[in-house]
């Protein structure tokens, strides 16, 4: 089986990727792997790019998404498992809606923020946008 996971390094990403794992260990297939995505949208930071450049906005952006992976990092290598990294630069939904289908995934794992329904109705959370870019399953773990 192979997962995508997508971290942002919350806490919420953590246990996203703890449920995978341990999902992984429940199915117990030899080719079992989990990957690991995270994504930076750098059009907020556009304005800065013209002032500060862009090898600045763009080592920012690399900093920002390895200290994102760090902790998910140590817990799939922990596991044993087999797992690349992603590290992706766009709309954050699409992108990683879009990386599911490439990769041919069987499911991407999510942590949620807890948001009411009536929140994610008003502004969609980003699993929903993410299941109108794939036709990947999505596992939002709690």
């Amino acid at each position: 089986m192979r997962l995508l996971v997508a971290v942002d390094g919350s806490e919420n990403a953590l246990r996203a990727t703890r449920a995978a794992i341990d999902l992984l260990g429940r199915v117990g297939e030899p080719d079992n792997r989990l990957d690991l995505i995270t994504v930076h949208d750098p059009a907020s930071l556009q304005y800065a790019t013209g002032v500060i450049g862009e090898d600045r906005i763009s080592k920012y952006l690399d900093d920002a998404s390895q200290q994102d992976l760090q902790d998910a990092r140590l817990l799939v290598a922990d596991a044993g498992l087999p797992s690349e990294i992603l590290i992706q630069r766009g709309p954050i939904a699409p992108t990683i809606g879009e990386a599911a289908t490439r990769g041919a995934y069987d499911m991407v794992v999510l942590g949620t923020k807890g948001r009411s329904n009536f929140r994610d109705f008003v502004i969609g959370s980003v699993a929903q946008r993410i299941s109108a870019t794939t036709e990947v399953p999505i596992l939002l773990v709690r």
